[in-house]
């Protein structure tokens, strides 16, 4: 066979193995850098807490209600019901069934409570309910983690919430009309059951104005709002451990004689340098549904031999229906801070400076960003300042389109 063909043949081969080569790489480059789909997500502004979770408790001036003869109690107030003085605010009752009728009657109240905070929204916009779903949707992951945590204390708090927003659902979405009717027949079933407690004994009334409450907790005369000005961490430590004072069958309830009332806690060295005397803070009461109070740092104590402070904060803030729950834990919020959320796997150093880049039209560009504070694997970044900042075009913007998955990003790039 001619020497010649077979090295003409050979090198046409190689050419075209190498030809295919090429045309494989570009193609394999091709795909990489056009063949994956870009995920963006918009620079949104939130506000984003740093919180410190502690236990604290309640300090305020209370006056016990008692009657001079024991007996069934049918209180004629909500808990948290700013009352007059010389007010009736409770009947005692002699009769036989009356723990079981008062335990029905609850129920009741409990029933019209939700059902009239669901209504609220009878003539809301159809579009309140992508309000609703949101908010449902928080409350249910959020029940759902406290189950995973055994905290079925908590569930059972936030169940009315629950069962109320579920409701407003209903309303706003037009499957139900409204609860009138039903609210109308639990107040006819209430007066029936009022109506049957009989031989009144006595009525109770108010030696004092203030805020109703029904429940006690024994520790009335001990916590009082006058240790705001005295407390020490070692009095506060002896304070804790105090037993309960153990009352008589004649006690009905007691009335908060005072609108300001105060918080005390324990919190490390490294914790109490967040806070500052008379600062303003806001502070979170997981137990009235995590309802947020402004209250001020009235008094900081610190203990140099154990390196703990007690923070004592006041408020005049009274919410209804809020828990007074002797003990509870709180988050105080140390600091806030606002600006566009930015997922840490997104951020990238671009000739030494940190930032994102983001999507406009089809092309890609690169926008600077100024980290405030990283938290949950996200950064909270400074927004963008078009008045004061010549090269706010640089930087990230509200609603940019931050590119969170691509690859072979650049600057300019365009994707198809």
């Amino acid at each position: 066979m001619d020497k010649q063909f077979l090295k003409n043949a050979a090198k046409y081969f190689v050419s075209a193995v190498i030809s295919l080569l090429v045309i494989a790489y570009i193609i394999y480059h091709l795909v990489a850098s056009f063949g994956h789909s870009l995920e963006t997500a918009p620079a949104q502004l939130v506000t984003v807490n740093e919180t410190i979770s502690v236990e604290a408790y309640v300090l305020r001036d209370e006056t016990i209600l008692q009657s001079s003869t024991g007996g069934g109690i049918n209180c004629l107030y909500s808990d948290g019901t700013m009352v007059r003085r010389d007010c009736a605010v409770a009947d005692v009752y002699s009769g036989a069934d009356t723990e079981s009728i008062k335990s029905s009657i609850a129920k009741i109240d409990d029933q019209i409570a939700i059902l009239e905070d669901s209504a609220l929204v009878e003539s809301a916009a159809m579009s309140d309910s992508a309000m609703i779903d949101a908010e449902l949707n928080d409350l249910y992951y959020t029940i759902q983690g406290k189950i995973n945590q055994n905290n079925l204390d908590y569930v059972f708090r936030r169940k009315n919430e629950m069962l109320t927003l579920m409701n407003k659902r209903l309303v706003v979405k037009k499957l139900v009309s409204g609860f009138t009717a039903q609210i109308a027949e639990l107040q006819s079933e209430r007066l029936r059951l009022t109506a049957s407690l009989t031989n009144i004994s006595e009525t109770v009334y108010t030696p004092t104005a203030g805020y109703f409450y029904s429940e006690l907790d024994g520790y009335e005369g001990t916590f009082n709002a006058a240790l705001a000005d005295t407390l020490t961490v070692e009095d506060y430590k002896t304070l804790i451990e105090t037993e309960p004072t153990t009352y008589g069958n004649n006690v009905v309830g007691k009335i908060a004689t005072d609108y300001k009332w105060y918080i005390a806690c324990l919190v490390d060295a490294a914790q109490s340098s967040s806070f500052a005397d008379n600062g303003n803070y806001t502070v979170i009461f997981p137990y009235s549904s995590d309802t947020e109070i402004p209250m001020t740092l009235y008094r900081s104590i610190s203990d140099e031999e154990t390196g703990q402070t007690l923070l004592i904060f006041s408020t005049g803030k009274v919410n209804a229906d809020f828990n007074f729950l002797r003990r509870q834990t709180v988050d105080i919020v140390a600091e806030s801070y606002t600006g566009y959320r930015v997922p840490v796997s997104a951020v990238r150093i671009v000739d030494g400076k940190q930032g994102v880049f983001v999507l406009t039209g089809n092309v890609v560009k690169f926008r600077e960003i100024t980290p405030l504070v990283e938290i949950d694997g996200n950064l909270i970044v400074k927004e963008q300042d078009k008045v004061n900042d010549p090269d706010y075009a640089t930087k990230l913007g509200f609603y940019d389109l931050i590119i969170t998955k691509g690859k072979n990003l650049y600057e300019n790039k365009i994707v198809g």
